[in-house]
């Protein structure tokens, strides 16, 4: 037997029963249990985030998102006075890239660099980049970001030689907080 094909409608008249809202998402920043290290580590980050500002020891957050480039299959309706432009949900995928993001919040400044991937090169390069270009001054950089694999020490030392590694790994101290989506 053969599935048939379900209508829009049909759909959205079963989600509309059911009171399912597939295009609404929650978030929270507390785990659903008890964790230390959470604590300890949003501690941290929060005596980072009191600090006054110092040239020599700037605090920059860090964060990263993937982004699918894709183009329409068909050209959107224009927008007209009173209507919202309409677009079809079919596309075609031209790739994938990464957006990484560094701003000091104390001063406002930012920095954003696009990348083909995200991988522990990719950050290393970045750290360099913070550090060698962008705070040559800083006796250290405080950096702020998340707990994703490719945010550690290591990976400078997948993409820099040992001694090169060791300097920028001095050169930046990292507070992370967990990934809020993970608990």
């Amino acid at each position: 037997m053969m599935a048939q094909p379900v209508k829009r409608d049909a759909i959205g008249r079963m989600l509309k029963k059911k009171q399912i809202k597939p295009h609404k998402s929650a978030y929270w920043a507390l785990p659903a249990r008890a964790d230390a290290a959470f604590v300890a580590n949003m501690e941290d980050v929060l005596d980072v985030y009191q600090r006054a500002y110092s040239a020599k020891l700037p605090v920059i957050c860090f964060d990263e998102k993937p982004v699918v480039l894709h183009g329409d299959v068909l050209k959107p309706l224009p927008m007209r006075p009173g209507s919202i432009q309409k677009i079809d949900y079919v596309y075609i995928r031209y790739g994938y890239c990464a957006i990484m993001g560094f701003i000091e919040p104390l001063t406002g400044k930012q920095y954003t660099d696009v990348r083909p991937t995200r991988k522990a090169v990719d950050f290393a390069e970045v750290v360099k980049h913070l550090v060698d270009d962008l705070y040559p001054e800083a006796e250290k950089v405080v950096l702020v970001m998340d707990n994703l694999n490719t945010h550690q020490i290591g990976s400078l030392y997948k993409r820099f030689s040992p001694a090169e590694a060791n300097g920028y790994g001095t050169s930046w101290r990292s507070t992370t907080h967990r990934n809020m989506a993970a608990g």
